[in-house]
């Protein structure tokens, strides 16, 4: 009887000291998983804004501003225009607004392409990527400006994404 309670005694105890050692690895293991989290993710919160102007030399465009607790990273711009036949392109940026007409703080400038003339009008196009920041109460604006004429139309969007800073 006595060996019987020993041989019992010693299985608990291995039972004891494995149960250390691995049931707390396990534990841990599916509580690390669940605390995880990606909050950079583009596709998290995307952000796209549409651009529309029309009869102006120069074309200001400000678009919303970006939220409290957030950062806007934009990505592509694209921009369609159709002006007066004989005008140039003098000016084109992407910037956080001044609060001043027809200022940005800070821009990145943006080659304008002549795609052609039809029908007395001149068409120029505004393609390609543009990794630009924008901070939270940031005014994102585009600047389209003709050195004569004025603008028919100008049609376009920027996309990119926000990130949110509040994690």
């Amino acid at each position: 009887m006595k060996h019987k309670l020993l041989t019992f005694a010693g299985a608990l105890a291995l039972l004891a000291v494995l149960g250390k050692f691995y049931a707390v690895p396990a534990i841990a293991q599916a509580v690390r998983a669940a605390v995880v989290k990606n909050i950079d993710e583009k596709g998290r919160i995307p952000y796209q804004a549409q651009i529309n102007c029309t009869g102006y030399s120069v074309c200001n465009v400000g678009l919303s501003p970006v939220p409290a607790h957030s950062r806007l990273v934009v990505e592509h711009i694209g921009l369609q225009a159709v002006v007066d036949t004989g005008s140039q392109v003098m000016f084109t940026a992407l910037g956080a607004e001044s609060g001043v007409f027809n200022q940005l703080s800070s821009y990145d400038m943006l080659l304008a392409t002549f795609q052609g003339e039809a029908f007395g009008y001149d068409t120029y196009i505004v393609s390609g990527p543009a990794l630009t920041y924008f901070e939270a109460g940031q005014t994102p604006g585009v600047i389209f400006e003709l050195s004569l004429g004025i603008t028919t139309r100008i049609t376009g969007q920027i996309s990119g994404y926000l990130v949110d800073l509040s994690q």
